[in-house]
């Protein structure tokens, strides 16, 4: 196929929308990783919400089956289902009532959906300027 006559100012903005395109489908590309990511995180949080609430049904003594990754289950029994520690960041567990542990998990659940919907938003302008 033949090159297109251009003047050398028209080659020089074919060449620099190229590049903008490319760099755009390279953002977009990152974006879908950040919201992949956050899926997973967020299932995670929802995981740990049901959890919460299955617990607060619960009452002392009472036997249960606690999730612990990889499909696994533990059976315990709940000696106190008024406290639970739960990790608030860098590595540091606290003591909490669970009923404010199920009250942060919303919030942070809140957050995170936040978070995926502006990913998506930006996600979607980028791929309309293409």
């Amino acid at each position: 196929m033949a090159k297109p006559n251009w003047d050398q100012q028209t080659e020089k903005e074919i060449l620099q929308l190229q590049s903008e395109i490319e760099q755009s489908r390279y953002t977009i590309n990152i974006i879908q990783q950040q919201l992949a990511l956050l899926g997973d995180v967020k299932h995670s949080i929802q995981d740990a919400l049901a959890v919460c609430n299955e617990l607060m049904q619960n009452t002392k003594n009472d036997s249960v089956l606690i999730p612990i990754g990889g499909s696994i289950q533990l059976h315990c029994k709940i000696l106190n289902v008024e406290e639970i520690y739960m990790d608030i960041g860098s590595g540091i567990t606290k003591k909490i009532k669970l009923d404010e542990a199920v009250q942060l998990i919303q919030i942070r659940l809140e957050q995170l959906n936040d978070n995926i919907q502006r990913f998506g938003d930006q996600q979607l302008k980028i791929s309309q300027n293409i």
